[in-house]
């Protein structure tokens, strides 16, 4: 029976040859294309889902300007506006915790940045805006159009450092050695996240003909008497937009001096007057939780002035591209695959 059917069937072929081999032809090409589509669409998702979990979801912790400036009065002087913001409590290492210490956060980092000057160490600032005594005005966005004249800028410089020292806990949470935006040149990050090292931009370095091994002296703006030595492990350049920015003589991480949590905790036991901020970074379970966090974290006691902010944008600008990919593979294959089956 099964012979007569085979007999039967080669005959039918035979009778219509080139259509069935046309046909033949065409559903071997189709089938082609739409195994090679299948395999790029599958090969597309595995790299979104790559590219997600190599950009994981963050929220951190900003100042809330819009706040900030609707508590200033209109008649409020210059002098009150600085008062009224120097007045608003700093984020704790307790506060912090809190906030880490949630189902919806899988770790948690936070950065310090200390506000310092050097007995050694000339900071990379225009020698021009040193000498002019032109007044400068303040953008739209500052103090009411208020007007600030050189010497004033340079008092104000001494009062908060010349100098930023910021501190990190370990690699990971140093993002910028991370994503790019520092790259570094000459000697290394100390893998001691304890000890009294410490890493300087290659403009710094330039200027004040400084090497790696090097020690440099900060001290308090409030007392130069105290003061901390760092040896200098290794030298970094800024690699970003705002580096090649022809306006400025100087990047603005020039004058950026990067150590360890450890050692600013350790010049904040030398002068207790002195005032770190601390910028945390929590990385969340997922994207969907960020909203949930937010409110938990406002439930928890966060000041009006700071707002829970998040790198979503940032994600979704990273797979963007690939997802485009994987979304146009996936049409033409269920459109190649519907064309099969209806066929």
């Amino acid at each position: 029976m099964n012979l007569y059917i085979l007999k039967n069937a080669l005959k039918s072929i035979m009778r219509s040859k080139g259509r069935n081999i046309l046909i033949g032809i065409i559903i071997i090409v189709i089938a082609s294309a739409c195994t090679i589509i299948l395999a790029i669409r599958n090969s597309a998702q595995s790299l979104v889902l790559a590219y997600q979990n190599k950009y994981e979801v963050t929220s951190s912790i900003g100042m809330n300007r819009d706040n900030l400036m609707n508590s200033f009065k209109e008649d409020n002087s210059k002098e009150d506006m600085i008062e009224s913001f120097n007045n608003i409590e700093s984020l704790t290492v307790e506060e912090i915790d809190s906030y880490g210490d949630s189902d919806y956060v899988k770790s948690y980092y936070y950065t310090y940045s200390l506000g310092l000057n050097s007995s050694n160490v000339e900071s990379a600032s225009d020698s021009l805006v040193k000498e002019t005594t032109k007044e400068l005005k303040m953008s739209p966005g500052g103090f009411g159009g208020i007007t600030t004249t050189t010497e004033e800028i340079k008092n104000m410089k001494t009062e908060s450092g010349e100098f930023t020292l910021i501190g990190y806990s370990s690699y990971e949470a140093m993002s910028e050695f991370i994503n790019g935006s520092y790259v570094i040149v000459e000697g290394n990050v100390s893998s001691d996240f304890t000890s009294d090292t410490c890493v300087i931009s290659e403009e710094l370095a330039t200027l004040n003909d400084l090497e790696v091994n090097d020690v440099i002296v900060l001290t308090s703006p409030n007392d130069e008497d105290i003061a901390y030595e760092l040896t200098i492990t290794g030298i970094y350049k800024e690699n970003s937009e705002d580096a090649s920015n022809i306006n400025n003589m100087f990047s603005n991480s020039a004058n950026n001096i990067i150590t360890n949590n450890q050692v600013i905790i350790n010049i904040l036991d030398l002068d207790e007057d002195l005032n770190a901020t601390i910028n945390p970074t929590f990385i969340l379970t997922s994207a969907d939780v960020f909203e949930d966090f937010k409110v938990k974290v406002e439930e928890k006691g966060l000041s009006d002035y700071y707002t829970v902010t998040n790198n979503l944008e940032e994600v979704e600008n990273a797979t963007k591209s690939i997802s485009s990919v994987f979304n146009y593979l996936t049409f033409y294959g269920n459109s190649l695959i519907n064309l099969i089956y209806y066929k």
